[in-house]
């Protein structure tokens, strides 16, 4: 049996219009998957600029206290060699 060429044409758009269906989910697992990825690597970028800002205050603090540290070390260091007795 011949098929007409209406119903050739109404077949290969069904067919046509399914392949465009699984494509759609196709495309939409990808955006769901995209979607949490970029949550995550937001999550991440967050969590970084957390910690480089801890850092920034770790560094400022060192860099205000470590002379005061260095001059009380050499303070006690020259104190404990002047009061150590001589034999």
């Amino acid at each position: 049996m011949q098929q007409t060429p209406e119903y050739r044409a109404v077949t290969d758009l069904k067919q046509s219009t399914k392949a465009l269906e699984n494509s759609l989910f196709l495309l939409r697992d990808v955006a769901t998957s995209t979607k949490t990825e970029n949550e995550s690597l937001c999550t991440l970028t967050e969590q970084v600029v957390t910690v480089q800002k801890t850092s920034e205050l770790r560094h400022s603090m060192l860099c205000i206290a470590m002379p005061e540290v260095a001059y009380l070390y050499g303070y006690l260091l020259v104190s404990a060699r002047e009061n150590t007795p001589k034999y």
